[in-house]
């Protein structure tokens, strides 16, 4: 989401920023339920783009759902996906690889939380999004999520220790490609998930539509104005 300005007024900070018009994607599961293996990569190709820059960037989404994620319709017949909601993240030590602030807190949602962040949201790295965008694949592609509806702590115990049902057996069509990345996202543990984003994202670029060209590479952000006096 383009931020225009930031300061403060009065002693109040503020952030100004592009008012966006359209739907979130959970909305847009709400109504059409499921999307086809295309529409979900090409809603979900720009989301792991501003994903990757963000990881450069050194900080932890923590919260990427179909809520964060808004399908912008900036003229008639045009849709741009835009990853809201920084209200979590986590700041890495690039030099450390930890984060600068701690918490003992449960961050998150829980039914998008990867098994490290549901154990301990301290200790966990850029590839605990990587899973979160996995669930986010699996709710695109089969209309659910992988784990059953019901009381927080038996959603949690799904995420570490339930067996993951692949897409296919939700929704035989789905092309072996993106159920197949979406199972290595949904890997427990990260060091077999993708390498990035970046990496994660070229998978899915081979079943794109014609007419989607993801940018996988992004323009530094400049840096921000000082705050007003």
């Amino acid at each position: 989401c383009t931020v225009f300005d930031i300061g403060s007024e009065d002693g109040v900070p503020f952030i100004a920023m592009e008012r966006l018009h359209g739907e979130a994607l959970d909305a847009c599961l709400d109504r059409q339920r499921v999307l086809s293996p295309s529409a979900t990569v090409d809603t979900l190709l720009p989301v792991l783009s501003a994903v990757a820059a963000v990881h450069d960037a050194g900080i932890v989404h923590r919260d990427l759902k179909p809520a964060n994620i808004f399908l912008a319709t900036p003229r008639p017949g045009a849709v741009v996906p835009k990853l809201l909601d920084f209200g979590i993240v986590k700041v890495l030590d690039r030099d450390a690889n930890v984060a600068r602030t701690e918490t003992r807190t449960f961050l998150g949602t829980p039914h998008y939380t990867s098994p490290e962040q549901a154990m301990d949201a301290s200790a966990i790295d850029v590839r605990s999004d990587q899973w979160s965008l996995g669930v986010i694949l699996y709710e695109c592609l089969t209309g659910s999520r992988p784990w059953r509806e019901g009381p927080v702590l038996q959603v949690l115990f799904e995420i570490t220790a339930a067996d993951i049902a692949p897409p296919s057996t939700r929704r035989p069509t789905i092309p072996p490609a993106p159920a197949a990345v979406v199972m290595r996202a949904l890997t427990r543990d990260p060091s077999q998930r993708f390498r990035s984003a970046r990496e994660m994202a070229s998978a899915l670029a081979d079943i794109a539509s014609s007419d989607s060209v993801p940018v996988l590479e992004y323009a530094p952000v400049p840096a921000a104005r000082p705050a007003r006096p």
